[in-house]
């Protein structure tokens, strides 16, 4: 009867101590998830902010060229404007002083 009573203590034990290292292990199963859910959203982020700033660096890029594009037909139509002045300024100035001595 004493070997049955501490084969059963003996399980007992043994039992508790599974049901301890279970538990352990769900605690650290836990923290574990917690510590790859956070790497993982570091991860994201990091591949978010990379997606975001080469975007932004293209739209950069695009808007630089329409800037100059802009730039060159500005300059286009400013010296088209110039050289019809030049071609028209002594025509219009003609008129201008014939207008004047006719009034």
């Amino acid at each position: 009867m004493d070997n049955i009573i501490k084969d059963i203590l003996a399980a007992d034990k043994l039992a508790q101590e599974k049901v301890s290292e279970a538990q352990d292990v769900k605690a650290n199963i836990g923290e574990s998830v917690k510590k790859e859910k956070t790497a993982i959203l570091k991860k994201y982020e990091q591949a978010s902010k990379k997606e975001i700033e080469a975007a932004l660096n293209a739209i950069n890029l695009e808007l630089e060229s329409l800037q100059k594009q802009s730039d060159k037909e500005l300059e286009k139509t400013v010296a088209s404007l110039q050289r019809y002045y030049e071609e028209n300024k002594d025509t219009w100035i003609d008129y201008m002083l014939k207008a004047c001595i006719e009034s």
